[in-house]
This record gives C-alpha cells, structure tokens and sequence, in this order.
C-alpha cells in the first residue's frame, strides 16, 4: 500500500465526517485527485453554505472579489466595502432589508448579499463612496422587513 494513499484516504474520512456522513457520487479514485488539489473544497463548502443559510451567503463568499468589514455601534451597523478597480461604481445598485445588503452592478457580475448583524431600518440607511470605499451606515430599528433601492452619493 501506498503511504499517501493511506494518509489521503484518512483525510477523506475525517472530512466526510465533518459534513454528517459518506459523499456517496464519489469514488476512492475520485477522492485521491479532489485531494491532491484541494481547489474543489472551496466550492463545495460554499454549495454547503448557501443551501444550509440561503440568504446569507455572502458572508461565507471567498470569491466576490470584495471583503467588506462589517461592524456594529449601539445605534447603527456600519459596513465598509473595498470596491476593485475594474468595477465601474456608478453602475453599482446597493438594496438594503432588515438583516441584509445586496450590491448589485459589481464586475464579477453576480450580485452580493452581505448579512447585517442586527435588525436595521432600511429607510435610514446611507451609503457613500469615497476612494475606493463604500461605507454604508444603517440605523437599528425593528421595522417590517421591506426591501427598498438606497442612493449612492459620490464625493
């Protein structure tokens, strides 16, 4: 027997596991090339992820191409996004609901939804881009969850 074989198949049963069980469309040949590139884990957590928490993917996006910074005051929750250079922020369609952003308009194309840590009055929410930054401040409040479009205003 193979020593990396061994140490891969162990790897293997340590991450079916974690995820509750046997990933039955898989193979051992199958397993032995997914582990030697490890690529496709990203992926396939991020399926997870999206299916256990629909809505709240975007915290969990290792691939948006954006990092936002998201934190909290006793009145509002502040949300900071690095906006890449290739994405034209005028194009850029920001919504804002009760637990959630959603950026629209970005390069990569699809839209980005970013959870809030706590319940936000969608009607009080400003955002500004300033150098490459949209900062987005959102008052709490425990209003009806409505969706509503939020203006950008460009200094």
């Amino acid at each position: 027997m193979n020593p990396i074989n061994d140490q891969i198949r162990e790897q293997w049963k340590t991450f079916e596991k974690l995820f509750g069980g046997k990933v039955p469309f898989l193979n051992n040949e199958h397993v032995e090339k997914m582990l030697k590139d490890p690529q496709w884990i990203e992926k396939y957590v991020q399926d997870v992820l999206k299916r256990a928490l629909p809505g709240a993917s975007s915290n969990f996006s290792l691939t948006s191409g954006i990092d936002p910074e998201v934190f909290e005051t006793h009145r509002a929750v502040i949300v900071r996004i690095p906006i890449p250079d290739k994405t034209d922020a005028s194009r850029i369609k920001l919504h804002a609901t009760r637990y959630r952003l959603r950026l629209a308009g970005l390069a990569e194309g699809d839209p980005v939804d970013i959870r809030l840590p706590a319940a936000v009055n969608p009607q009080l929410c400003r955002a500004h881009y300033k150098n490459g930054i949209l900062e987005i401040r959102i008052s709490k409040d425990n209003h009806d969850d409505v969706e509503r479009p939020v203006q950008i205003h460009f200094d």
